[in-house]
């Protein structure tokens, strides 16, 4: 057996990871830097490839171009998405921009395909999670659906009182008909 272990020789924080048909797909992180959030493929969870980047760049700005002395590490994307659904793979993450109005902690997405249609939640939270219904549109643009679910859903999910980093980065998953949902 080998036991030699392998290593991704990249900064890959916040990564998310699905498997689609026989190929796994990894999305991470990449706060200022640009091209940004890489999306990575492997055969078997060992061996990954960069295949393409969600953006080439954010902005020219001194900030984010690391220019006259100026930095932007937390004001690029982070905690990076990745879900396939229907035969599209959608990435989200969190940014001080964004397409959809008001700030969204470390998102998630989740596709429940349920007997009345699919239900597209976005999950959402620091120190507490939030589910909020999203609804697509004939080109495929992600809005907050009118009347849809909008509720904290865990009050506090933090481990501890003692502790300075807040429970987030929600990322929920439907398996056999029952809800998981996995934080920080």
């Amino acid at each position: 057996m080998n036991t030699a272990l392998s290593w991704i020789k990249a900064y890959v924080p916040d990564l998310d990871v699905i498997r689609v048909e026989d190929n796994y797909y990894m999305v991470s992180t990449t706060m200022h830097l640009s091209p940004g959030m890489p999306i990575m493929k492997s055969k078997d969870l060992v061996n990954w490839e960069i295949v393409n980047y969600c953006y080439d760049i954010l902005d020219d700005s001194d900030e984010l171009s690391l220019r006259n002395g100026k930095e932007a590490y937390g004001d690029g994307t982070w905690a990076a998405s990745i879900k396939y659904h229907d035969g599209k793979f959608y990435v989200s993450a969190s940014s001080q921009t964004s397409v959809l109005d008001g700030y969204n902690h470390d998102l998630s997405l989740l596709f429940d395909d349920q007997d009345d249609g699919t239900h597209i939640y976005m999950f959402t939270g620091s120190g507490s999670v939030h589910v909020r219904e999203l609804q697509e549109d004939a080109e495929g643009n992600v809005t907050y659906k009118d009347g849809g679910l909008d509720q904290t859903i865990i009050e506090n999910a933090n481990y501890g009182e003692d502790i300075n980093l807040k429970a987030e980065g929600a990322h929920a998953y439907k398996i056999n008909g029952k809800y998981y949902i996995f934080m920080i």
